[in-house]
């Protein structure tokens, strides 16, 4: 009775260690060159451009079985880019980013769900400025040839939620409240 009950507590862990290694999704690789991290702000309603030029991902995704994806997301805030020095150096303030403090933002998923064909939401924890919030960020894929996805989607954030901006610019009718943030992702399998 015993060495039945062993192989059968064995093949059900084999059978268990084969469906967990099947369910693992796929790490992609980011072709940095082709992907970017861009915002807009609006100040006294007029839009303000810019770009985070050094980010990195590590991505675990399948599309087929998005409950198996993982994404992490740290983003170098000194790579800000405006279009114009003064504007890049005061976004690195205190008042503002606080780079010298936080260096880094990032985005760290509890979940990946899919909403239909090609389209997902990853939710987690969106740390910008010391301060975390529960974020959702939609993102759509598009299947490329050789295997390659293409990442894409657009995010809301509320900057005084980050205490992004404070003193006179803390005035929303000065600068927005609301940050638009687009990513688009070139993933390698």
């Amino acid at each position: 009775m015993i060495p039945r009950m062993l192989r059968w507590l064995l093949g059900v862990g084999m059978i268990s260690l084969a469906v967990a290694a099947q369910a693992q999704a796929t790490q992609w690789k980011v072709d940095y060159a082709k992907s970017e991290l861009t915002f807009t702000s609006k100040q006294m309603n007029v839009p303000v451009d810019g770009t985070f030029k050094h980010f990195q991902v590590a991505l675990e995704f399948d599309p087929e079985q998005p409950g198996t994806s993982r994404a992490n997301i740290e983003i170098d805030m000194h790579s800000i880019a405006t279009g114009a020095d003064d504007a890049d150096e005061e976004a690195k303030t205190k008042t503002w980013l606080d780079v010298t403090t936080y260096p880094t933002a990032s985005f760290v998923s509890t979940s990946v769900n899919r909403v239909d064909a090609d389209h997902y939401t990853a939710i987690g924890t969106l740390t910008i400025k010391g301060t975390a919030k529960t974020a959702t960020l939609p993102f759509a894929i598009k299947r490329l040839a050789g295997g390659t996805l293409q990442l894409a989607g657009q995010y809301t954030l509320k900057r005084l939620d980050f205490n992004i901006g404070g003193g006179v610019w803390g005035d929303t009718e000065v600068v927005a409240d609301e940050v638009q943030l687009r990513y688009r992702l070139l993933l390698l399998p």
